[in-house]
């Protein structure tokens, strides 16, 4: 693929991730494997000259989550790359709403402390407690889908999906 498909494929990823794309999102994802198993993108955190980079097939994905040496989900974590922390805190404006990406969970934890999280909170989640919350999971999405029901039409994720977080 030439370099002007490359940033034209670039350029739909962020619109995705920045929420105000109208484009299906399946059909970037697969121009986005046609390209190759790993791809580079302009940082969605900001940054100027800094990038992220994009897995997308499975074997390769799965060697990136295994090796626990070469990659990390924690930022906090890159001691000997200082400047590589300090440019992320840099990006990050404390006085912001967290997100996704800034927040502070345990999907941000490595292994092992990530497993042993893990271990800790799936004892909440037992099948009885989930199905303790069904109505009031009922409820709020009775609630967003009258919402919408007047408009004849919805998109799942402006209209349902990021409301259901405000509830």
């Amino acid at each position: 693929m030439n370099q002007s498909n490359e940033a034209a494929i670039q350029e739909k990823v962020l619109h995705l991730l920045s929420g105000k794309s109208e484009e299906n999102p399946f059909s970037v994802f697969a121009e986005m494997r046609q390209e190759g198993a790993v791809m580079s993108i302009p940082n969605p955190m900001g940054g100027g000259d800094r990038q992220a980079w994009v897995v997308t097939h499975m074997e390769e994905a799965v060697q990136v989550l295994k090796n626990h040496n070469r990659f990390t989900v924690d930022p906090s974590s890159i001691d000997s790359n200082r400047h590589i922390r300090d440019s992320i805190a840099s990006t990050v404006d404390s006085s912001a709403p967290q997100t996704f990406f800034t927040g502070k969970s345990m999907l941000f934890v490595d292994e092992p402390d990530h497993r042993r999280l893990r271990k800790l909170v799936s004892k909440a989640f037992t099948p009885r407690y989930m199905e303790g919350l069904r109505p009031r999971v009922q409820e709020i999405a009775d609630e967003l889908l009258d919402q919408v029901q007047a408009k004849g039409e919805m998109d799942l994720v402006k209209d349902y999906a990021t409301r259901c977080q405000s509830m």
